[in-house]
């Protein structure tokens, strides 16, 4: 998949902070020049498509926010758009989300912190019921296969 960023701007990381690609060793591989902050020029149907593609779960980012969120954008998320969960941040529950936004009830969720310090990681987080922590059993626990399950309320 090509690059859909802001045409000819540059990160600045005393503003926005390094923009790293690390290892699952946190060795950073590489830098991102491009301002990761702005939005994509690339559809949500073909974004949803390349990350099916690379085998990636397409989960959209904390649907509640007002600002930077699928809902923020369009107003819904489209009811045959192939997602696989939904995910919200640490400023509202599952339940009160869904009384204002019921039809999102055959989503799975998962609910993180969003953080954007390192203090703020962690303070809220998707607890599993798992056989060992790795992708496919996200997977499958999005799922609901073979007892897994997420324990979001």
């Amino acid at each position: 998949m090509e690059q859909h960023y802001a045409v000819g701007q540059r990160n600045n990381p005393a503003l926005f902070g390094f923009q790293v690609v690390v290892d699952r060793d946190d060795n950073i591989l590489q830098e991102v020049d491009a301002p990761l902050i702005s939005s994509l020029t690339v559809s949500i149907d073909n974004l949803e498509k390349e990350v099916h593609r690379l085998g990636g779960l397409f989960i959209p980012a904390h649907i509640n926010k007002s600002k930077f969120s699928i809902i923020s954008q369009l107003g819904f998320i489209p009811s045959d758009l192939p997602i696989d969960g939904v995910e919200i941040s640490k400023h509202t529950s599952k339940k009160e989300f869904l009384k204002k936004n019921d039809y999102l009830q055959k989503y799975p969720f998962i609910q993180n912190s969003d953080a954007h310090i390192l203090e703020g990681i962690g303070e809220i987080y998707t607890p599993l019921m798992v056989e060992e922590p790795n992708f496919d059993e996200l997977r499958k626990a999005l799922l609901g296969i073979g007892g897994r399950t997420i324990l979001v309320e």
